[in-house]
């Protein structure tokens, strides 16, 4: 390892993401000069300005306090029983579109699967709201599904609702798809999407800016959500309400020059505030899914008839390529006409873990086999058939 790369390793365990007094000091010295100043005390000798030495001088004390406790070996052991590797700027597979972020860059990013962006191809950044509709669930399943068969990977954080949704219809095809945590890679959060975790990185990458033990805090969300915005080519906001996170990463992106683009929904759901209030700043409506592959691909775009564009009767559903749990799931779901079945109701009537019900519902989701009916999971309309086929 050469010296740059221990010192933003070690740098990484001392600064917290997008620390406002690091990033101006980061654009004046190199990471190595950096760490050497903070261990001899002489931190405020590279801040140009005299009357913010004082601050950096406050600041310096503590990165010190931090420094003593770094044990980069036992984080690098962490990461080698993971699998996962430690990227910094300038590398093959370090993505570009991070370096948009200026001072705000990223010294480095830890990783765990085999896709990431390392050019500049399209990627979609998609966020919205944790607690989501069915109707924000579906709208991000699909969009990402059909972003994904059109070779754009999907960046999202990890997180319940919209994020998960996304995650899932890119998978769900086959697709490549990027997570973000505001955690240590090493811990996958929340906890409920650890099967969806495994899966991207099975089938994308899992990434971090906080190093091997780091807990997810309020703020960090808010910093990693910076990543989430440079990213991609595009930002896509599904459902959010007025003070949302998600208007956070849109702002980011339109900063960035990166076009917005917003998903209208119903007047009555507090999920469209924010949606609508980015269309009337200027954001670009989500018409199809159709659309939004030819705005980020850049290809011609036809508006095809309306039954076309029903994702139920696209093309048959190779039921066989379902996984055990889902086929298990599948064959525990109530038809429309009766009331929504729980995840704990599934679960026990399956035998499989909630967490792993979860996972499977999603990708049965995407594949327009279940539906959310009230607050439970049914089988979706027009599907008995294809399921009494099956069985």
């Amino acid at each position: 390892m050469d010296g740059d790369y221990l010192a933003r390793m070690t740098l990484h365990h001392v600064i917290e993401p997008a620390d406002s007094v690091f990033c101006r000091l980061q654009e004046m010295a190199e990471p190595a000069d950096m760490l050497t100043a903070i261990c001899s005390g002489n931190l405020p000798d590279l801040e140009p300005n005299p009357e913010r030495r004082d601050r950096v001088a406050e600041r310096g004390i503590g990165y010190r306090l931090r420094l003593d406790r770094v044990d980069l070996e036992a984080s690098l052991a962490v990461a080698r029983s993971l699998g996962a590797r430690y990227l910094t700027p300038g590398r093959p597979d370090w993505p570009p579109g991070l370096n948009d972020l200026g001072p705000e860059r990223p010294l480095g990013i830890w990783w765990l699967g085999d896709c990431l962006p390392a050019d500049r191809t399209p990627v979609a950044s998609m966020v919205g709201a944790r607690a989501c509709t069915g109707y924000g669930s579906y709208i991000a399943g699909t969009l990402a599904a059909e972003l994904a068969k059109a070779g754009v990977p999907v960046a999202s954080g990890g997180a319940l609702g919209i994020d998960a949704a996304a995650h899932r219809g890119a998978l769900a095809v086959g697709g490549a798809t990027i997570a973000f945590l505001a955690c240590g890679i090493d811990q996958f959060y929340p906890r409920t999407n650890q099967l969806l975790l495994e899966a991207i990185r099975r089938q994308g990458a899992v990434v971090s800016e906080l190093p091997p033990g780091c807990h997810p805090n309020r703020f960090r969300f808010l910093t990693r959500n910076r990543l989430i915005a440079a990213i991609g080519t595009a930002t896509v906001v599904v459902e959010a309400a007025k003070r949302s996170g998600s208007l956070v990463t849109a702002r980011r992106a339109a900063d960035l020059g990166r076009p917005v683009f917003a998903v209208p929904g119903p007047i009555t759901s507090e999920f469209s505030v924010g949606t609508h209030e980015l269309i009337r700043d200027g954001a670009q409506v989500v018409e199809s899914p159709r659309h939004l592959v030819a705005e980020l691909t850049g290809r011609e775009y036809d508006e095809p008839p309306r039954r076309a564009a029903q994702p139920a009767k696209a093309e048959p559903v190779n039921l066989g390529s379902l996984g055990p749990s889902e086929q298990l799931v599948l064959e525990a779901l109530p038809t429309i006409k009766g009331s929504g079945a729980q995840i704990s109701d599934l679960a026990g009537a399956t035998g499989i873990d909630p967490a792993a019900v979860f996972a499977a519902l999603g990708r049965l989701a995407a594949l327009g086999l279940a539906a959310k009916s009230g607050s439970g999971w049914v089988l979706a309309p027009g599907q008995e058939r294809v399921v009494r086929r099956y069985e």
